[in-house]
């Protein structure tokens, strides 16, 4: 079974909430999941939808222009900006320092 990992759809950012509830185990003295609901929230943009990606073991680290690659964002040819520019499907276009900061994380090259 090939593994995923659940991404923002806007920023790609990967610490995804999700509506649940939950119950009291008296016998484990823990919280236990009751039931899973459609709702998303990307809790680094509040974005409201994720995408599917496919989880890369060997290389948990990556740079935000592999990873945007990694999440479907693809180069721009037409772009005059310089550095990595990049085009969503719906034709939205961010540099990867610009979608590292949205996503709060720091550019490393």
């Amino acid at each position: 079974m090939t593994k995923i990992k659940i991404v923002c759809s806007k920023c790609g950012g990967d610490t995804i909430l999700r509506d649940a509830y939950a119950y009291w185990d008296v016998e484990a003295q823990e919280w236990a999941l009751s039931s899973v609901y459609d709702a998303f929230l990307c809790s680094s943009c509040g974005h409201d939808a994720c995408d599917e990606v496919p989880a890369d073991d060997d290389n948990e680290a990556f740079s935000p222009e592999q990873t945007a690659r990694e999440y479907g964002w693809l180069p721009d040819p037409s772009s005059t900006t310089p550095g990595a520019v990049y085009k969503r499907d719906h034709g939205e276009t961010f540099t990867a320092s610009s979608w590292a900061e949205a996503c709060g994380l720091e550019c490393i090259r």
